[in-house]
């Protein structure tokens, strides 16, 4: 069975996947453009692939990146216990536990609004790494709202399970802007971009 690329190396590519740039996925990560770049290689070396098309200041993520970025995105995992005490996938969503985890630009809030529920105002634990995250909700904490690919080894044990999956809607998070001079926004180049 092949082992799971580290943890580092998946969140450096995933920040510089989401933010098509290095330097703004060292800034997010706290880390150097260089970090990020040798990480980057790491995680290609393991693949035995580019995983971005590289060209002057651009990156574009190759069809092995973005198989990669869809299955880091986040989703509600829970205990299987937790999951059966619930009468309804949408009452656990409502009752249970919601566990934070900071590194996600998804959050709670964008998955509730996005699926049409109330998010409850009760206090939520927070843990500032996703593998603490995981391991609460392995332990029956509440629900987390993260990577399947980094709770890989807790779903196949059957520690974890998706909860909702075929019921409630993704959330997509737009990560892509435009910045200009005030200037230049009637240039018809940027007009044309835009499109």
């Amino acid at each position: 069975m092949r082992k799971i690329p580290n943890f580092g190396l998946l969140r450096a590519f995933e920040a510089a996947a989401r933010l098509q740039s290095f330097a703004l996925a060292a800034r997010e990560l706290h880390l150097t453009p260089s970090a990020i770049s040798h990480q980057v290689k790491e995680l290609e070396a393991y693949f035995g692939r580019p995983i971005f098309n590289r060209r002057n200041r651009r990156m574009d993520p190759t069809p092995v990146a973005l198989r990669l970025l869809d299955s880091l995105s986040r989703v509600p995992m829970c205990s299987p216990a937790l999951l059966a005490s619930a009468g309804s996938v949408e009452a656990l969503m409502q009752e249970a536990t919601l566990i934070d985890s900071p590194s996600s630009r998804v959050t709670w809030r964008d998955r509730f609004a996005a699926n049409g529920l109330p998010l409850t105002d009760r206090p939520r634990p927070l843990f500032d790494r996703a593998a603490l995250a995981i391991s609460a909700a392995a332990d029956g904490m509440g629900i987390v709202l993260e990577s399947t690919r980094l709770a890989e080894r807790e779903l196949a044990r059957g520690d974890l399970v998706e909860v909702g999956a075929d019921r409630f809607t993704r959330v997509l998070r737009e990560t892509h802007f435009l910045s200009c001079r005030t200037t230049d926004v009637k240039q018809s180049r940027l007009a044309a971009f835009r499109q």
